[in-house]
């Protein structure tokens, strides 16, 4: 092989070892992120729509590619359902007298 072939083989080789990195990190990155929201609605704790927005403040400020590329905002509704669930378990809009002393 030639010393330009060798260069360019060298050159190439280097190339994809730096996509190779950059491609492993963004899984590392992936992991990391679905790791949190896992442990997010495995949590014991019911969560509020206030712990939904600071996972994903979290999920923007650490990984901002990731959260902008695949478009992490899209977790709202599925993140929010148990809490909106549960605080509209009891709701009953056309009982009167919910909250309120009765006048009788």
């Amino acid at each position: 092989m030639s010393e330009r072939g060798g260069r360019e083989a060298q050159e190439y080789a280097a190339k994809l070892k730096a996509e190779i990195d950059a491609h492993t990190e963004e899984i590392h990155n992936l992991e990391a992120i679905a790791q949190r929201v896992r442990g997010f609605r495995e949590a014991a704790e019911p969560k509020d729509a206030i712990d939904v927005l600071v996972l994903l403040e979290s999920l923007q400020i650490d990984f901002p590619v990731e959260y902008y590329r695949y478009k992490l905002q899209q977790l709202v509704p599925s993140l929010l359902q148990p809490a909106l669930l549960q605080t509209f378990a009891h709701w009953e809009p056309l009982q009167v007298g919910i909250g309120r002393e009765s006048d009788a």
